[in-house]
């Protein structure tokens, strides 16, 4: 109940309180991955894009070649200026998954957010 509570909230643009929702579930269950990402894309879209990418950083800790948790982490590190790091992990997503096309658009979006403009085109 507790998360389509936060999904409904989330929908009527009420991220806060659906942030504080999947917060609670997370806090229960720190294993749930699919409410840790559910908060880390709240946050982000909260404008708090380096608390997300910090606690992806310690969910991939626990969860290292989870797909969806690096995909989230390098879109969090991207927003949060860490174009770099970033980069880094959709390099790692691409060794795990190289058919994986939201990897390569992630990379690119991170290449052009630091101004690598050339790179991000060939990705």
């Amino acid at each position: 109940p507790e998360y389509q509570q936060a999904e409904q909230l989330r929908k009527n643009g009420q991220l806060q309180a659906a942030a504080d929702i999947w917060r609670n579930i997370v806090s229960q269950s720190p294993d749930a991955i699919d409410a840790s990402l559910e908060l880390a894309a709240t946050e982000r879209k909260l404008g708090n894009a380096s608390e997300a990418a910090d606690f992806l950083l310690e969910l991939e800790s626990r969860f290292p070649e989870n797909p969806a948790i690096m995909r989230a982490l390098g879109n969090a590190l991207t927003d949060a200026g860490r174009t770099q790091d970033a980069v880094t992990v959709f390099d790692r997503l691409i060794a795990l998954e190289p058919q994986n096309p939201l990897a390569y658009s992630g990379k690119g979006v991170a290449f052009d957010k630091a101004g690598n403009h050339l790179a991000a085109q060939d990705i």
